[in-house]
């Protein structure tokens, strides 16, 4: 027992000397150690101007730096053992050359809120078991081909950045990335580099300058589950828009200037969508037939400028289980600010809407189905009578003279 409590100790007084002796200089008296009573721990450096990266003990499992002046950055050789490296707010503006060689071990690497401007080809050569990137609130504006080309990457953070586009390579062929956010960038469209990411799931796109979410762009992430686009400038819906999207869950285009929604936008993935956002577009008209409304969890259609008429008619009654949110008619002028369902339906004068295809056939399809069957009927009479008509003409045409067998001589030939 002894010789436990003993070994313990030793244990305890090495890790706190090794976080509180001069042996690391660079973070002695400047840096916490956590815990102090246990290895693998953790080392926080806060607004202590270290200027670069410190040498660190052996047993650092994670490095935090924050609120420093380090401009550009070097990884010695005491780090290369890291498994999470996190250095926010301390001016970075670039990265040395071949600064990450030999970290193998890194999971997570987060640099957010420096200076960086761009990312090369070769910026993370080494990361071979990083799954996770954070570089938000940056000022990239320069992604060179191959920069993410990281076999076990998941998920990248660049919001917050002044990307215009992620080039056709951006990520390699074997990305294994499941969430990627370009939020608040420069985006016009959805980059060439995006559409190579069959393992992707979720994709922000909020706050950029996109007008056309590309339906070619997204016709191969078919992992993709959730798409957030608010905030955009996208004006239409075609008919493929989301196509090879079988898997979508969740679409948020709030705020966006939306007119129109095909009605065949959402055929790919009616079986699986659960969750739209449209709130706060130019949408006037929808069509019923365009969402499967009652399998929606979440819809919010409100702060669009409806015109009460009739074929929005479905959207008045309230036939679905779904909660839209606020909505009120913008037109006619005499519906303006009524909410839809407060409008008298009759005052519109609306024909009688057919039958829908769920409570019985339509008017179309009715007489369809009484014509068919009656057209064969006639047919069949009338191919019947002309088969008698020409067997009785055969029967008449084929009947013969009988002639007597005994001959009988003319009167001429008596004489």
């Amino acid at each position: 027992m002894k010789a436990l409590l003993l070994g313990l100790l030793v244990v305890i007084v090495t890790c706190e000397e090794q976080c509180n002796t001069p042996t690391y200089p660079d973070i002695n008296g400047k840096c916490n150690c956590d815990p102090t009573s246990s290895q693998p721990f953790t080392v926080r450096c806060d607004g202590q101007n270290i200027g670069k990266l410190p040498s660190i003990p052996s047993a650092t499992h994670t490095l935090y730096i924050a609120n420093d002046r380090i401009e550009q950055l070097n990884i010695p050789g005491t780090s290369k053992d890291l498994q999470g490296l996190f250095i926010r707010k301390s001016g970075i503006n670039s990265i040395a050359e071949n600064a990450f060689q030999g970290m193998t071990k890194l999971g997570a690497l987060g640099l957010e809120d420096n200076k960086l401007t761009s990312v090369a080809a070769n910026t993370f050569n080494g990361l071979s078991n990083v799954t996770k990137i954070y570089l938000s609130n940056n000022s990239i504006d320069i992604i060179e081909a191959e920069a993410f080309n990281l076999p076990s990457l998941k998920d990248l953070i660049l919001s917050g950045n002044q990307i215009k586009d992620l080039p056709k390579n951006t990520f390699g062929a074997t990305s294994q990335l499941t969430s990627i956010d370009v939020s608040d960038n420069k985006l016009t469209s959805l980059a060439d580099g995006l559409g190579q990411l069959t393992s992707l799931e979720t994709l922000h796109l909020n706050r950029n300058h996109i007008a056309s979410l590309g339906a070619s762009r997204l016709l191969y992430l078919i992992s993709l589950t959730t798409i957030h686009a608010h905030t955009n400038y996208v004006n239409k819906i075609g008919p493929k828009a989301f196509d090879g999207l079988a898997q979508l869950k969740t679409l948020n285009l709030g705020n966006n200037q939306v007119l129109e929604i095909s009605k065949e936008a959402f055929q790919v993935c009616r079986s699986t969508i659960k969750e739209v956002h449209l709130q706060n577009n130019n949408l006037f008209s929808l069509h019923e037939d365009t969402l499967p409304w009652e399998d929606l969890t979440t819809l919010k259609l409100d702060g669009n400028p409806w015109a009460c008429e009739c074929d929005l008619t479905w959207l008045m009654t309230g036939n679905t289980n779904m909660k839209y949110g606020n909505l009120t008619c913008d037109a006619p002028a005499e519906l303006k600010g009524t909410p839809l369902d407060k409008v008298d339906q009759k005052a519109l004068d609306c024909p009688e809407p057919e039958p829908s295809p769920k409570s019985g056939l339509s008017k179309t399809h009715l007489i369809l189905a009484i014509a068919i069957p009656a057209g064969v009927v006639l047919l069949i009479i009338i191919v019947v009578v002309i088969i008698c008509c020409r067997r009785k003409r055969n029967a008449e045409g084929t009947k013969s003279v009988k002639y007597s067998a005994v001959y009988k001589p003319t009167t001429e030939q008596k004489a």
